[in-house]
């Protein structure tokens, strides 16, 4: 009994521990304060051929002072220039087909939001020709190191699996001054 109580244990924490292994959750509610752009994409996962992929990127507002979004579109573009950094997510080789950027969100759709978005584009991603749709929430952080607090910008990977059904896939972290 008590080695397969251990078993399940380890079990549960593996799954736990493994990114893309999660369970599915409603879109955050934090995703209402945030910039939101959008890049197309093709790309190879692991096993399979290429596929279509929407990419949705979010840029915390509020978030230990936020990111304003001249700040959201130099991250849009550097982002979209290294997505090999989402790889692990997005599969190998992406390659970008199409861009919206936050300025051009915000002057396309005004007021508009990453929740709004995502609320609109997770039930028909497929009707409008991606195979898969990725979330990753970029957001201001402070980091705990045993000298004292960093900040970092802290991102968060997500895959959506249908209409307001996400799972949490894989989040990463960047010092600032290596970022635009």
């Amino acid at each position: 009994m008590r080695s397969t109580t251990c078993a399940l244990i380890f079990l549960l924490l593996l799954s736990l521990a493994v990114p893309g292994v999660a369970t599915a959750v409603a879109p955050p509610s934090y995703f209402a304060d945030g910039w939101v752009g959008f890049l197309c994409l093709t790309a190879t996962p692991p096993g399979s051929g290429p596929t279509t992929v929407l990419l949705q990127l979010n840029f915390d507002k509020i978030a230990f002072g936020g990111v304003p979004l001249g700040r959201a579109d130099a991250l849009f573009t550097y982002l979209g220039n290294n997505l090999g950094l989402l790889s692990p997510v997005l599969g190998n080789s992406p390659q970008k087909t199409c861009s919206l950027t936050p300025s051009q969100v915000v002057v396309m759709f005004p007021g508009a939001t990453a929740l709004d978005a995502v609320q609109q584009v997770s039930g028909s991603f497929q009707q409008l020709g991606f195979s898969r749709y990725v979330i990753y929430d970029v957001f201001l952080s402070a980091t705990l190191l045993y000298f004292g607090a960093v900040n970092t910008v802290r991102g968060e990977a997500y895959q959506v699996n249908g209409p307001n059904d996400l799972s949490y896939a894989m989040s990463t972290e960047f010092e600032p001054s290596l970022l635009p």
